[in-house]
């Protein structure tokens, strides 16, 4: 979940979406849709109070795109309104990513040329 984009915060498919008051800021998910196949996903993360990470996956398929989002939609908000959610302990990088990259190296433990 780390590393999913987070719903109501980050850029993406997710930006205006579950963005609402007591939304934004508690979903980490990522989308997928597949419209010659009439398939679209949402698959995420909410951490709650007392449950822990609440991981969930959607999939709707012949549905229209339009209509599968604002289902999709509606199961997490009563998901995040059932589980006592909370946000993300999260503060958005608004740098790019290679603004942001770190050079590391690693030690194989090979020895020779």
């Amino acid at each position: 979940a780390d590393v999913l984009p987070v719903a109501g915060i980050d850029d993406g498919t997710l930006r205006n979406r579950l963005n609402a008051p007591g939304e934004a800021g508690r979903v980490a998910g990522k989308t997928g849709t597949y419209g010659s196949y009439g398939a679209s996903a949402l698959v995420g993360a909410i951490p709650t109070r007392d449950r822990g990470t609440v991981y969930f996956a959607i999939l709707d398929h012949d549905v229209p795109v339009p209509e599968a989002r604002r289902r999709q939609d509606r199961f997490v908000h009563a998901l995040l309104m059932q589980l006592h959610s909370l946000p993300w302990k999260y503060q958005r990088d608004a740098r790019p990513a290679v603004a942001r990259a770190e050079v590391s190296t690693v030690a194989t433990g090979a020895v020779g040329p």
